[in-house]
């Protein structure tokens, strides 16, 4: 399940390909969330000098990260059979 940068315009973002079997056990789900949380890191990278930075970033982080798991727990309610991949795509916020 490879990510890649995406591109939104002006946005940070990383799309996460999604095939049936990343939704097959917990521990695959469990594997999944954890690309999430990685990426969701990525897309809201900042350096850490100063509160108000910090205070954006774990914003940043927790929005793009909450986003990302609603859009698994969709795809987890689908039936793997009508989907043959798919995509997360963690959007800085």
């Amino acid at each position: 399940m490879p990510a890649q940068a995406a591109s939104t315009g002006k946005v940070p973002s990383i799309r996460i390909q999604v095939a049936p079997a990343d939704l097959a056990t917990d521990l695959a789900v469990e594997s999944l969330h954890l690309k999430l949380k990685r990426s969701a890191r990525q897309v809201c990278k900042a350096e850490l000098r100063n509160d108000a930075i910090q205070l954006y970033w774990h914003a940043c982080y927790s929005g793009a990260l909450d986003d990302a798991v609603a859009q698994l727990k969709e795809l987890r309610t689908l039936h793997p059979a009508t989907f043959p991949s798919s995509s997360i795509l963690v959007l800085a916020r």
